[in-house]
């Protein structure tokens, strides 16, 4: 187990990157992969397979 000053500094960090990484990522996944997607599976199946990628 690392020491508490490892994680307090890491902690802050990691969630700052998965928000600014989320907020880039997510329209790029939907305008690329959700019409294609919308194509072969319809509508429904394309968000459900979308949806937790």
């Amino acid at each position: 187990m690392p020491p508490a000053a490892v994680l307090v500094a890491y902690l802050p960090g990691l969630v700052l990157q998965m928000i600014t990484t989320g907020i880039a990522e997510e329209p790029g996944w939907r305008d690329f992969a959700m019409p294609r997607l919308q194509r072969r599976y319809g509508p429904f199946f394309g968000t459900l397979i979308l949806g937790p990628l």
